[in-house]
């Protein structure tokens, strides 16, 4: 089993910088939002994914892979 996590950083919410430096802190809000989902919910398929905005930007879960 895995647990897989795919963001798109390509949008306003995550900053203009193409090495990613401004992406930093959405990415590690979307993170602590996502640990706090999986500690408070358990076991999970499927998680979406948003950006500050509400825009959806991913999805996280376990994978049998």
């Amino acid at each position: 089993m895995k647990f897989k996590i795919e963001i798109d950083c390509g949008n306003a919410a995550f900053g203009d910088d193409e090495n990613g430096a401004d992406a930093g802190p959405e990415v590690a809000r979307i993170l602590a939002g996502l640990a706090h989902v999986i500690q408070t919910r358990g076991y999970l398929q499927d998680i979406l994914l948003r950006d500050i905005n509400g825009n959806k930007v991913g999805t996280a879960g376990f994978t049998e892979e």
